[in-house]
C-alpha cells in the first residue's frame, strides 16, 4: 500500500494513528454531505468507520472538530503565503494569489460543497466564525513580527488593521453572495481584481 508522503517519514504505529484518524474523518465526510452536519452523531461516524466511539472521541473532541479537520492546514496554507510572499508585494496580493493560483475546478467544487454544509448548519457557522477569528490573530502575529517592532503599540494596531483587510478577501470569498456567483461558473481571478483593484 502506497504510504501518504506527507507521514512517511513517521512510525508504525504513528502512520496508523494517522490512518485511522484519516477513516474517521472520511467517514463523517460522507455522513454528513449525504445527511447534513445536523443528522449525523458520533455513533453513526463509528459505526460508519468501524471504529469505537471512544476511539472517535480519542481523535476528535467534537463533531465540528470532525467537518474543520482540515484547518490546521488551511490556516497554515493562508500564513505560509503570507510569510513567503514575493518581496514589494502586500499580504492581500499573497491572498488573492493563493486564492487565484490554486483554486481549480476540484478544489472549487470541494469548497462549493464545503460552504452548502456549513450554511445548512448554525453550530458550523459558528465554528466557521471561530476559525476566522483565529486565523486574523494569527495573520497579525505575523505582521507585528515582519514590522520588526514587536513591542510597538503602533505597529501592532497597524497589524491589526492589515489583517482584517486580508480577512476580508478570506472572508467575502467564503460568503453566500460570492459563492452563488462561482457557483453559476464566475472566475474567482475576475471577482478578485473587480473587488479589490487598486483606486488610481
Amino acid at each position: 500500500m502506497r504510504v501518504d508522503p506527507t507521514v512517511e517519514h513517521l512510525g508504525l504505529r504513528e502512520r496508523k494513528k494517522h490512518q485511522a484518524r484519516q477513516r474517521i474523518a472520511h467517514a463523517a465526510h460522507e455522513l454528513f454531505q449525504a445527511r447534513g452536519f445536523d443528522h449525523v452523531t458520533m455513533a453513526d461516524v463509528a459505526v460508519a468507520a468501524d471504529v469505537s466511539v471512544k476511539t472517535v472521541f480519542n481523535y476528535f473532541g467534537t463533531k465540528e472538530d470532525l467537518a474543520f479537520e482540515g484547518e490546521n492546514q488551511v490556516i497554515a496554507a493562508w500564513l505560509g503565503a503570507i510569510r513567503h510572499r514575493a518581496a514589494g508585494t502586500g499580504p492581500i496580493d499573497a491572498v488573492r494569489a493563493l486564492i487565484t493560483d490554486r483554486v481549480d475546478s476540484e478544489v472549487e467544487a470541494r469548497l462549493a460543497e464545503f460552504a452548502e454544509l456549513v450554511a445548512a448548519s448554525p453550530d458550523l457557522q459558528s465554528r466557521l466564525r471561530l476559525l476566522w477569528d483565529r486565523l486574523e490573530e494569527a495573520v497579525t502575529r505575523v505582521l507585528v513580527v515582519e514590522s520588526g517592532q514587536p513591542d510597538d503599540l503602533f505597529e501592532i494596531a497597524t497589524a491589526r488593521v492589515e489583517a482584517a483587510r486580508v480577512m476580508s478577501v478570506i472572508r467575502l470569498y467564503f460568503s453566500d453572495d460570492v459563492r452563488a456567483y462561482l457557483a453559476d461558473g464566475g472566475d474567482p481571478a475576475a471577482w478578485l481584481d473587480r473587488a479589490y483593484a487598486q483606486p488610481d
